[in-house]
């Protein structure tokens, strides 16, 4: 039974250092210490807006980034600069970040709604929409499904 405790401990305290290890450091830096991208990214879509914070996440994979703005806009990047999530609640994401395809299918079928936010990934895009309707579109900007 000793051993069984022992093994158990063991294999719980592996597990917590294992976590910790890949769990990553979240830090506050300052906006000249984000990949030289983000910085373009901000300055043509968002320049503007004050910027409130920008935290890193570092970990073994490199680190992501979000900034935050005054006015509750937010911003994620991947490691290597490229945005993954833009988030404008009170107001609307810039339309010169949204592929076309996707702007157009938009606004024919939601005229009255702005997107929201936009995230993206390796498998497409999903849109939020200012009357919280959810859209996801493929790569190409071709809508696959709606939830609401």
């Amino acid at each position: 039974m000793k051993k069984i405790v022992l093994f158990a401990t063991a294999a719980l305290f592996a597990a917590f250092v294992s976590a910790t290890a890949f769990a990553g450091d979240d830090r506050t830096i300052s906006f000249d210490k984000l990949p030289e991208k983000a910085q373009q990214f901000i300055k043509q879509h968002f320049g503007d807006k004050v910027v409130s914070s920008v935290r890193q996440d570092t970990d073994w994979l490199g680190g992501d980034y979000d900034v935050r703005f005054v006015d509750g806009a937010e911003i994620s990047f991947r490691h290597n600069g490229e945005w993954d999530d833009v988030e404008c609640k009170d107001s609307q994401v810039p339309a010169a970040i949204v592929p076309a395809k996707i702007a157009s299918y938009v606004t024919e079928k939601y005229p009255d709604s702005r997107i929201v936010e936009i995230d993206r990934d390796l498998r497409g895009y999903e849109i939020e929409l200012s009357n919280d309707v959810k859209l996801k579109f493929d790569r190409k900007g071709e809508f696959t499904s709606i939830d609401k």
